[in-house]
């Protein structure tokens, strides 16, 4: 029997066909999407206008049809966050049902979370993985978190949240980059949301998350030298997705894309979305130096020096991706900004990440082979200049 979901989310709709294999169950054979960012619209309009409308309705035809050429026998049609939430959603409902074929069913968030569960536990030895019964299972969808938390088999407890990255750009962000103002806007919603949740000692020690903006971060961070490990099952600490969020964050879209691992159609979300990932305040004194130290944003300001001075841009090539990108984009600027280009050098360290040196233990730690490489490059770069 072979049989297709369509799977109508926030960030994009979703086929996938299956055959039921007696003893294996469902066997994927077929996975399509269409990329539509409904929550980003809804989060800004409160509903799902045109085009966007229309949009989706061509998509739900697309993936029907391609359903049809499979030879599926049965159709089944879930919608979640964004239709869930838009104003008009009943006429889109109308409207995505006659595409479909077949009726449409709006789940609730409680719905989504509990198939969370099912297929965290069906997808990954979660009891090996975590030494407990007990875990934090996280559908980070465009739309809404979903939270379900279960002992064993049984699920205990489950939330969504309207925190979803595409609704979070779609509500409060305005610009690219995102600016300091807007990095504070939804933190009383994100705060509001937060405090109806249970307190601490509630929470497992575990926390297990999937979807599509989780899948981003990840390859991001095995992209950047995280360990490398199959996709699933993946494990990421909480600091060093803290980091990237804050990258992710401060950098402009062009930014984002040149980073490598990037999903070009998730980079705008990544980006300013990842302010639910950043919950901290900023002061004054901190943006105002935060500010001055962006120096892509200045380049007309440091161009205006005059004489214009020699320029050396330096970084390594194991540094992370996203503070290279920024050093290219930095001698970008202000080459285009130099009556003599030529008087802005840009050079990339054989071998040299981010330390300058070895970690200390109880003696000075030494300077690392790469530092020494960039001591001889600056060294060779004043001397040059100073004979000049």
């Amino acid at each position: 029997m072979r049989v297709a979901d369509l799977d109508l989310g926030s960030t994009s709709f979703r086929l996938v066909v299956a055959d039921w294999v007696p003893d294996k169950g469902l066997v994927p054979r077929l996975q399509r999407r269409e990329r539509l960012n409904l929550g980003m619209v809804v989060g800004r309009e409160g509903r799902i206008p045109e085009p966007h409308a229309s949009t989706a309705v061509k998509a739900v035809v697309k993936l029907r049809r391609r359903a049809e050429l499979s030879g599926v026998s049965s159709v089944v049609a879930v919608a979640t966050s964004a239709l869930r939430d838009a104003r008009n959603r009943e006429k889109m409902v109308r409207r995505l049902a006659a595409a479909a074929g077949v009726p449409v069913r709006i789940l609730s968030g409680d719905e989504e979370a509990a198939l969370t569960f099912a297929a965290l536990r069906a997808g990954l030895p979660l009891g090996v993985r975590t030494g407990e019964q007990r875990f934090l299972g996280v559908d980070l969808g465009g739309g809404s978190p979903e939270l379900a938390v279960g002992f064993g088999s049984d699920l205990a407890w489950t939330a969504s949240l309207e925190l979803g990255a595409s609704r979070l750009v779609g509500s409060f962000i305005r610009h690219d980059p995102v600016t300091w103002a807007e990095r504070e806007r939804p933190l009383s919603h994100i705060d509001a949301s937060l405090d109806l949740l249970p307190p601490g000692d509630f929470w497992p020690s575990r926390c297990v998350a999937a979807g599509g903006t989780v899948k981003a971060l990840a390859r991001l961070m095995i992209t950047s030298g995280h360990p490398r490990a199959p996709m699933n099952g993946t494990e990421l600490a909480t600091d060093d997705v803290e980091v990237l969020s804050d990258v992710l964050l401060s950098a402009g879209s062009r930014r984002r894309r040149r980073i490598p691992g990037m999903d070009r159609h998730r980079a705008d979300v990544l980006g300013a979305g990842q302010v639910n990932g950043v919950p901290c305040r900023w002061s004054d004194a901190s943006r105002r130096m935060a500010e001055r130290l962006d120096f892509v944003r200045r380049a007309s300001d440091i161009a205006s020096t005059l004489p214009q001075p020699g320029m050396l841009i330096v970084n390594g090539e194991d540094d992370h991706p996203a503070f290279v990108a920024s050093a290219d984009d930095l001698y970008e600027a202000l080459s285009a900004r130099w009556w003599s280009p030529a008087q802005v050098e840009r050079v990339r360290v054989a071998g040299l990440g981010h330390a300058l040196a070895e970690a200390p233990g109880i003696d000075a730690a030494p300077q690392s082979p790469g530092a020494a490489r960039l001591d001889e490059v600056i060294t060779g770069w004043l001397t040059r200049r100073l004979a000049g």
